[in-house]
């Protein structure tokens, strides 16, 4: 039995005192679908980056779903198995351009996401760009090896060329990395100024900070950094080499057969292919629409004074000076040679003035937005915070016009004829505890307890009556939400209120906890009865609500004892009063909205920074036909006298 158990395994492993090789290769085509199937989610990536940034207007392509983390090396990876397999034989012409485009494909992606290490804090960036450097420095070494085996023994120039804008796109990123953390520190300080020492109210103030972090955003730093002419320039040569190379693999044949990859190379070359297509042409359009806009907006080339200089003394091209860092020498150089291209090129100097001109029609510098652009250029230009340019200055004011237009509107209806319909009791409200608060007793006013107020009022009166009430909490849900998770500490306690929040008002509410007999009756047309009814209701949530000892209980609690300590006289005395609790409560709660936005704009990081002040942006703007009706509560030390309007009128 022992015997032949040991004949049944030696059919698969060793026969003979020999290795049986047979099997070894069957999985391989799977694995080459695997690999495809890697360079076709970075398409994929890539390609809802493109369409999202368009729907957003923001044609320099910001990096969001394909950027540099933890799962995007792992997919490059993936994709650049063929590069470093060692081993496998790659007899015919398609065999050896899937090397190639193994190994561009890295190139390409690097360029594509090049912006997205502004989004990265500094630790993570520098370890996600240490992870980036193992990866290159591994298919640079395993193609080097494959080259001098025999391997590789087609496109060893094309090799070569992609290897050298490998390893200068490594250098180009870390410079990158490096300028950028250095950056984030300097704008860090800058935002927090602006709400503290600017004047006017709070949205004045948000707009100059939106339009100060719009400009000096990182991945729109990285976008008009001076790395990006030359990264533009490798991804064309990189595109050139691999288009030159598909065409020529498509004619060559030289040694008979196949690799072990069979069929599924061909799917492998034609993904990675089409990503590369797509990263370049990504990374070329963010550049000249970069390059033209400026270019119709009046600024002519970026770096015509330093090609002017070179012109006049050839020797600065010999001279490599020291920056700030040793990473910055690459990067220098790499610039200096770029400006040697083009000075070779100088006699089609006119052909990127024509496709301009072609293209893009100069326009008057702020168009439509004069007034705003004195406004704003009269704080930047004299003071401290200054922003990129006159042409950068344009398109965010442009963008925040645009967003401002967007979110009125969405702008609330149905609270503010609520809160115009029934004032604010004369009750004493104590805005530093969060309280609201009678004779006996008080409720700790919080986002449960608001969402806990209306629920209750759902269940207990008939829905003619809490209509009204139902959609103005709908509308300002998200805003209560918000208020609640900056004005508080960030604690498990704080964290497990809003979760219970946002579970009762997703929920199907308290009906489901109702034995049948307490559900409303709509069809009922008693109103003494209706009055009993919610009574009994309210109290039956009161002493026989489940989870004992829960928030939500306590809260249930707190708020039922409120209401059913006073006298009705009819079923709408009883829903005037939980509106009245309603009313109260919000106006004690939204008044903390400015040191909502305050705190969360002022702790912003600098990756953050814009979405933040966009999101305040979008608040206050649905809340501004509230301002008069709330007393708002402004941080101390701001200046902040109103919420919307001030002296400073914006023209925005």
């Amino acid at each position: 039995m022992v015997i032949d158990q040991e004949e049944r395994m030696g059919i698969r492993g060793c026969v003979s005192i020999e290795i049986n090789e047979s099997m070894y290769s069957t999985p391989v085509p799977m694995i080459g679908l695997y690999i495809a199937g890697a360079s076709m989610v970075c398409f994929l990536a890539m390609l809802y980056d493109i369409l999202s940034v368009f729907c957003h207007r923001k044609r320099w392509l910001p990096c969001k779903f394909f950027s540099l983390n933890s799962v995007t090396l792992t997919l490059l990876g993936i994709a650049a198995k063929l590069p470093v397999d060692l081993t496998t034989a790659m007899p015919s012409a398609i065999d050896q351009m899937s090397k190639l485009t193994g190994t561009t494909i890295i190139c390409t992606s690097m360029a594509f996401l090049l912006p997205s290490l502004g989004t990265n804090q500094s630790s993570e960036c520098l370890t996600n760009m240490a992870a980036l450097s193992i990866l290159v420095v591994t298919v640079i070494v395993n193609i080097c090896i494959q080259i001098s085996t025999g391997v590789i023994f087609l496109f060893i120039i094309e090799h070569m060329i992609i290897m050298c804008c490998l390893t200068l796109f490594l250098i180009l990123m870390w410079s990158s990395a490096v300028e950028s953390n250095r950056q984030k520190a300097v704008d860090l300080n800058s935002n927090k100024k602006f709400l503290t020492k600017c004047q006017g109210s709070m949205m004045h103030r948000l707009k100059l900070v939106y339009m100060y972090g719009y400009n000096n955003s990182p991945q729109f730093f990285l976008c008009t950094y001076l790395t990006r002419d030359v990264i533009c320039l490798l991804c064309v040569v990189c595109l050139v080499v691999i288009m030159q190379a598909a065409c020529r693999s498509l004619s060559l044949v030289y040694c008979p057969g196949s690799s072990d990859y069979n069929w599924s190379i061909w799917i492998i070359v034609l993904c990675q292919v089409l990503t590369i297509m797509l990263g370049s042409f990504a990374t070329i359009f963010r550049w000249l629409n970069l390059y033209f806009s400026k270019y119709a907006f009046g600024r002519g080339e970026e770096h015509a004074e330093v090609i002017d200089e070179i012109r006049m003394n050839p020797l600065l091209l010999m001279r490599t000076s020291l920056w700030d860092r040793c990473i910055r020498v690459g990067q220098n150089i790499i610039w200096r040679v770029f400006i040697m291209v083009y000075l070779v090129l100088a006699p089609l100097e006119k052909l990127p003035r024509a496709l301009v001109s072609f293209y893009f029609k100069p326009k008057p510098k702020f168009e439509g937005n004069e007034e705003a652009a004195e406004e704003y250029k009269d704080l930047f230009y004299h003071s401290e915070y200054r922003l990129v340019d006159e042409w950068s200055l344009d398109i965010s004011i442009k963008e925040l016009t645009r967003w401002i237009k967007v979110s009125k509107s969405a702008s609330l209806k149905y609270l503010p004829q609520l809160l115009s319909k029934t004032l604010p009791s004369s009750r004493p409200y104590d805005h530093t505890d969060m309280e609201f608060k009678d004779q006996q007793d008080s409720i700790t006013v919080s986002s449960l307890s608001l969402v806990l107020l209306v629920r209750i009022a759902q269940v207990s009166l008939p829905p003619e009556l809490t209509e009204s009430l139902l959609l103005a909490y709908t509308e300002c849900h998200e805003i209560i939400g918000f208020i609640h998770n900056r004005i508080n500490e960030v604690n498990f306690e704080n964290q497990k209120i809003s979760m219970h929040a946002d579970a009762v008002w997703r929920g199907k509410g308290f009906g489901s906890l109702l034995p049948e007999r307490y559900r409303i009756d709509s069809g009922q047309t008693d109103k003494a009865g209706l009055l009993d009814c919610a009574l009994v209701i309210i109290r039956v949530l009161q002493n026989d609500f489940p989870h004992q000892g829960s928030y939500v209980m306590l809260n249930v609690k707190a708020i039922s004892n409120f209401v059913t300590r006073q006298n009705y006289s009819c079923i709408e005395d009883l829903y005037n009063y939980i509106e009245q609790i309603f009313v109260d409560m919000v106006h004690i709660y939204f008044a903390q909205l400015p040191h909502a936005i305050f705190k969360d704009v002022n702790d912003s990081p600098v990756e953050e920074f814009e979405g933040r002040t966009r999101n305040a942006i979008r608040f206050l703007c649905q809340l501004e036909s509230l301002e008069d009706q709330i007393q708002w509560s402004f941080p101390v030390g701001t200046n902040i006298l109103r919420l919307i309007t001030s002296e400073l009128v914006s023209r925005v």
